[in-house]
């Protein structure tokens, strides 16, 4: 009996005990992980529905317009003109000063210029600030140097019409086009003008030009960082270093960058290896999460040749990068003007039908961690090339080579 009293009696206290710890439980996990994954999710279903009905009001409204056109307009529709012009105008609005919508032309174009590859006449030419087109070079392979057309002589004409007509811009784009296509321009040099036409081909172009100048100076003009880069610029370092060189002089003034990963390879050869605890370290990203990646030096080589690097305001993004890398491990002489200033990386994306677009994606960082987006790398020793066509003057005219050759001396 005092067993079956005993029983009771804690059945008696402690379920209430124990409904109460339930009811605490119960409102406490409501209070703490129910309410606040509601709310999250409830926030997360408005802004997708926010995003929704904007995305759904811009439908409709194109929807209209393009039924007024269809419906109204007494001419005829290009789509993929009216398609193009709608994504280029949205890319250009975004607030991405970088960003690009490339045709399906474009991008082909592009991707091979990445190859160091190109569809026209076979020059590189430059606008020497009066609006005159001057060539910086003819490949040995394009069809305009098999024409005659050398380093120094001038384009006036394109299609028949001035250049001073056309604008410099225009008359350069009219030399590109498809391979096969006829190209007609007329260039003038010490021995008068005389009127050119050949059959535009696929050119391959170099992006790495170098000399051996006077005291054993090794110059290397980098014009772009491209796939085909690195192998340039290895095959240049090692001939100048077997030719006896005893310092280089890397020239990129006018270098507006280009892929990330070449630049990686250019200094990895320049720069020694560091070591698994401390690894030498040429450049950080991070995206728009703050996801790092790190591009360090490790392909066992290094060169030892005191070094200086020639910037001016055009010099940007990955040929920053190369002059910041170099400085910061102390390797060059930096000389010239303040760079542009475009830390940043931009990642292209196919978007259908052989278009893409390029959009902002990361911020760079140098060996030293400071972005220089916005601000750019100052050189240790300033000097000015302007005024002067830095790719046809000769160094014993140019300031900032000479300003170089100083500075390699106290190195």
């Amino acid at each position: 009996m005092k067993r079956t009293l005993t029983v009771r009696r804690a059945l008696l206290i402690f379920t209430p005990i124990l409904l109460v710890a339930c009811f605490l439980t119960s409102q406490l996990c409501y209070r703490f992980m129910y309410i606040p994954v509601r709310s999250k999710y409830q926030q997360m279903a408005a802004e997708i529905t926010d995003q929704m009905t904007e995305r759904d009001s811009l439908i409709l409204e194109l929807k209209k317009i393009k039924g007024l056109f269809d419906g109204k307009y007494v001419g005829a529709l290009d789509e993929k003109v009216l398609i193009e012009a709608v994504m280029k105008a949205y890319v250009e609005n975004t607030g991405d000063k970088y960003a690009v919508y490339y045709t399906s032309e474009d991008y082909t174009a592009l991707l091979q210029s990445y190859e160091g590859q190109g569809e026209g006449i076979g020059v590189r030419i430059s606008e020497n600030g009066e609006g005159r087109l001057i060539v910086v070079y003819a490949e040995e392979s394009g069809p305009a140097y098999k024409a005659g057309v050398r380093a120094g002589d001038e384009i006036v004409a394109v299609e028949g019409k001035s250049v001073s007509e056309l604008g410099a811009d225009t008359a350069s784009k009219m030399l590109v086009g498809k391979k096969g296509s006829e190209a007609v321009f007329t260039v003038k040099n010490a021995q008068g003008e005389r009127e050119i036409s050949v059959t535009r081909e696929e050119v391959n172009y170099s992006t790495v030009l170098y000399s051996l100048e006077e005291n054993n100076v090794g110059y290397l003009r980098i014009l772009s960082f491209s796939n085909t880069t690195f192998k340039e610029f290895k095959k240049a370092v090692d001939d100048l270093e077997k030719q006896g060189a005893t310092a280089l002089v890397f020239d990129l003034r006018q270098n507006g960058g280009g892929l990330l990963s070449s630049v990686h390879d250019v200094l990895d050869y320049l720069i020694a290896d560091g070591t698994k605890e401390e690894p030498k370290v040429v450049v950080t990203t991070k995206d728009k999460n703050q996801n790092e990646q790190r591009y360090i030096c490790d392909d066992g080589h290094s060169v030892t040749l005191p070094m200086a690097v020639l910037t001016d305001g055009h010099t940007a993004s990955a040929a920053e990068l190369f002059a910041a890398a170099l400085r910061d491990y102390e390797l060059a002489v930096l000389v010239g003007q303040t760079t542009y200033g475009k830390g940043v990386a931009q990642s292209t994306y196919e978007v259908g039908d052989g278009s893409a677009v390029r959009l902002t994606t990361a911020q760079y960082f140098p060996p030293c961690g400071q972005n220089y987006d916005g601000v750019g790398v100052k050189p240790h020793i300033e000097a000015s090339s302007e005024g002067l066509n830095i790719y046809l003057t000769p160094h014993s005219e140019d300031p900032v080579y000479i300003a170089a050759l100083e500075g390699l001396k106290k190195q």
